[in-house]
């Protein structure tokens, strides 16, 4: 795997931490449209990849809103976001689905902590169930 940063992606890196906070302080930490529209989300994620400000305006999903709202129609019982990082997915489909149990699975232990605080902050921590992955890759957990 390439370390090679393009000249776009390094721009978009030091660029995008302003505009974060411009958005988040104009707009506040609301998802404003979108599937997830409505979830409070953490203004500096544990992932600094200048994607907050998209998901705080409601189209870092976009690609994919057609087929989170097919699943959520589905009406699943369970939710298994694997990498859940700061808890966006697994945040945002215990909110759309409230009859579901949702597992958020990562191997960083600040990643899950984030998601636990942020699922508080939404009222949605009782049905996440966070599962760290052990270090050698092995995910244990029962569903």
């Amino acid at each position: 795997m390439s370390e090679y940063i393009s000249p776009i992606d390094d721009l978009i890196l030091k660029v995008m931490p302003e505009l974060d906070a411009f958005i988040f302080k104009h707009f506040g930490n609301k998802v404003l449209q979108g599937p997830f529209c409505g979830m409070q989300i953490p203004q500096v994620p544990i992932w600094q990849d200048g994607n907050n400000s998209a998901k705080l305006l409601g189209t870092y999903e976009i690609e994919l809103a057609s087929s989170i709202e097919k699943a959520i129609a589905r009406n699943p019982g369970t939710i298994i976001n694997i990498g859940c990082a700061e808890g966006y997915y697994a945040i945002g489909f215990a909110m759309r689905l409230p009859g579901a149990r949702v597992y958020a699975i990562d191997i960083n232990k600040h990643s899950l902590n984030m998601c636990a605080d942020y699922a508080a902050i939404n009222n949605v921590a009782d049905r996440i169930q966070y599962v760290q992955v052990a270090e050698d890759g092995r995910l244990k957990f029962e569903l």
